[in-house]
């Protein structure tokens, strides 16, 4: 576990990158994050390490304090049928669908330190068994956080809740969690797997410099079979006292159920500007669609003209992915920017931490890393103001050259990765905070439902009572090539394309094959798609 948020002002800015960086570093899937100290119930993704944050803590009027949260990679929230859901700010959950219609739970915690008054331990533990009695007894749980507390070696009396590889002896804080997992059958893996004490323990005393075993991973006594092993990793380090502790598991996350329209990429649009590249385009689209069967024109059936169009638009996609290839995101961060000299900055300092690590009577290497870790900060703030600086300068230059497009991509780079808030709703009665995604959608279903079905105060008869105005029949009249040149030439540029992935800049400079072509399938679409429409309305009314 470990307490990588703190915005203590002694540590350095972007404290969920360097979390990121450390996460990729070991391959770590999903990591408990204890002692945040972040405000709220928010999340953010760092787009560079391909993770995303999420976090419970107290409202931003109250004491820096406490704080939970889970730092996810990316690529497995599709998976998710729900949003980590905050319980407190000393308890999160996340819920995984395995496969086989399984599930497992996750519990991120930061219990109460030993000198805290028991009443706030009572609370922890009462509000922590709670949760585990309303999961159901065949969802696997796996509890992962800093426990504050020490459980011993006492393997004949506490069998079955430790293993035979445990270290010390249990303090009071220890008793009230072996307790906590006897009650519910729970194991404490930490003990299970025969290691050195150096890969068990995960905080040092700082009086003291003796080494304790305080931050865990639980899961049911049945599941222990799933866990590969669990150890402290030494070398990972990012300003924190307590060393990451890692599980390795064997089950498999269940993929989406729900299959989504695979999105077309976007082209390179900054080509369309090359000359070079726009005769080549011309040439290409030329090319493609000279060869391209005619469309059917005469009593088409629907399949027939989604099929033509299908065609047409695929040609000039596929021209375009040829000739200009695909946009890259351009994301604009201080730390990603930086980021080759901000890992060589790491990378000296992780080597001087482990060498330190396998040599712990060298004073020399001891202050070595302590230096090393202090031009680490400096680096950091000193490449952020750097960046802000030149950002600044940037922004200024746009605006002075009008330039509104880049002038507000600019400013939104400036406010770093990208933040989601949590929005609970309440239930129907005000009893219930709604957190999970299928209630919140239930509740806003049953609101608007409640919102909209209401008995129409209007006369019906109004309508019949509005004056008869000629009918204007030029204007179902097929559109002329004209109208459909004009309609293209005052598209706006750099606008979002559709489901085709072709942007409508497209249509400008195409040339006259494409637009012949396109203004031939607009009038198929006018001339037939009213009667095929009718057609299949006719097929739906009784008789």
């Amino acid at each position: 576990m470990d307490q990588p948020l703190t915005s203590d002002q002694n540590r350095p800015q972007r404290r969920t990158a360097l979390v990121a960086s450390e996460l990729r570093r070991y391959n770590v899937d999903i990591a408990a994050l204890s002692e945040t100290r972040l405000a709220d119930e928010n999340s953010l993704q760092e787009v560079g390490s391909d993770y995303t944050f999420f976090w419970k803590g107290l409202p931003k009027d109250s004491q820096r304090i406490h704080g939970v949260g889970f730092a996810v990679r990316t690529s497995l929230l599709n998976s998710l049928p729900e949003a980590p859901v905050g319980v407190n700010e000393r308890l999160m959950t996340l819920r995984l669908p395995l496969m086989k219609q399984r599930s497992v739970t996750l519990i991120s915690c930061y219990a109460p330190t030993l000198p805290s008054p028991d009443e706030i331990k009572n609370r922890f533990y009462e509000e922590l068994d709670n949760l585990l009695h309303n999961l159901p007894k065949n969802e696997k749980v796996i509890i992962l956080g800093d426990f504050n507390a020490r459980v011993g070696s006492n393997f004949d009396v506490w069998q079955g809740v430790i293993g035979r590889h445990g270290t010390g002896k249990e303090n009071s804080n220890g008793i009230r969690l072996l307790n906590l997992c006897s009650t519910h059958d729970l194991t404490i893996t930490n003990t299970v797997f025969q290691l050195p004490n150096k890969y068990k323990m995960s905080w040092m005393h700082p009086r003291s410099k003796h080494w304790h075993q305080i931050d865990f991973i639980i899961t049911r006594k049945a599941d222990l079979r799933d866990f590969l092993i669990t150890r402290a990793l030494r070398g990972a380090e990012c300003w924190t006292d307590h060393r990451l502790i890692r599980s390795i598991v064997s089950f498999q996350i269940r993929p989406p159920i729900r299959k989504q329209a695979k999105k077309k990429k976007q082209i390179d649009r900054a080509l369309f500007h090359n000359q070079d590249k726009l005769t080549e385009l011309q040439t290409a689209l030329h090319s493609i669609i000279s060869q391209l069967p005619e469309p059917i024109t005469f009593n088409p059936t629907p399949e027939q003209i989604e099929s033509d169009w299908k065609t047409f638009s695929d040609s000039i996609y596929f021209t375009l992915t040829d000739t200009l290839g695909f946009s890259t995101r351009n994301h604009q961060d201080w730390f990603d920017q930086s980021r080759a000299d901000i890992l060589d900055l790491l990378k000296r300092k992780n080597n001087v931490h482990l060498a330190a690590l396998n040599n712990p009577t060298s004073n020399l290497l001891k202050q070595k890393f302590k230096a090393l870790r202090q031009e680490a900060q400096r680096a950091l703030r000193r490449i952020q103001n750097q960046w802000w600086s030149n950002k600044a300068v940037e922004i200024q230059q746009y605006a002075e050259l009008n330039d509104q497009q880049n002038f507000y991509n600019a400013i939104k780079t400036t406010y770093g990765p990208t933040q989601s808030t949590t929005a609970p709703l309440m239930s129907a009665d005000g009893a219930t905070l709604i957190k999970d995604k299928n209630g919140i959608l239930d509740r806003w279903v049953e609101y608007l439902s409640s919102l909209l079905n209401q008995n129409n105060p209007i006369d019906p008869t109004f309508a019949d009572r509005l004056p008869n105005l000629p009918l204007l029949n030029n204007l179902d009249q097929t559109p002329s090539f004209t109208e459909t040149l004009k309609a293209c030439n005052s598209l706006k540029n750099n606008k979002a394309p559709g489901p085709d992935g072709i942007p409508g800049e497209l249509f400008k400079i195409g040339g006259h094959i494409v637009m012949k072509r396109l203004h031939l399938m607009i009038q198929i679409f006018w001339e037939e798609r009213p009667e095929i429409g009718m057609r299949e309305l006719s097929r739906d009314i009784p008789a």
